[in-house]
């Protein structure tokens, strides 16, 4: 099993979404604090609700879940659906392996 992620690895490049996964924590983080500084020059009524940092990580934590099931779905699509398209996939469950490990391989 863990030769087939690894061979995984290889195949596919994932570099260009971990980059992508460290800026979106960067923003996330940047955000956190933009949100914080702004509560605390505003003195509005609509602001009081982000004076303590237990509503701005829960505003922060449902914009982080959005983007990363967003990311999570284009790399599905791009690793496990663009693999069952074309001949691939004769050639993939020609394999003496059986189809569950390298699905879960896939998937890891």
């Amino acid at each position: 099993m863990l030769k087939l992620i690894s061979l995984e690895l290889k195949r596919n490049n994932i570099r260009a979404y971990v980059i992508a996964n460290v800026i979106i924590c960067g923003i996330l983080l940047a955000f956190i604090y933009f949100v914080a500084y702004v509560a605390q020059v505003e003195t509005g009524v609509r602001e009081i609700q982000f004076r303590n940092y237990k509503n701005i990580f829960r505003l922060t934590g449902t914009i982080s879940l959005i983007v990363f099931s967003i990311m999570s779905g284009v790399m599905y699509s791009r690793f496990i659906i663009g693999e069952y398209s074309g001949k691939r996939a004769a050639l993939l469950f020609s394999y003496p392996v059986s189809r569950t490990k390298v699905l879960i391989s896939k998937l890891v």
